[in-house]
């Protein structure tokens, strides 16, 4: 049996692009573990979202 390709594709793109002048409900930090180096790193995805114009 021959399964079909997997496309593999980048976690916060593949977000941002499907909620794209879309409103988004935020229901927390499932990463919070590393949540301080990610705010001063700006990459944070709630962060990158507001940057990219998102409700």
């Amino acid at each position: 049996m021959k399964l079909p390709p997997i496309n593999f594709c980048n976690r916060v793109n593949f977000i941002l692009g499907k909620t794209l002048d879309k409103k988004v409900l935020y229901l927390g930090y499932a990463d919070y573990n590393f949540t301080e180096n990610l705010i001063h790193q700006g990459e944070l995805l709630h962060q990158q979202m507001s940057k990219a114009k998102h409700s």
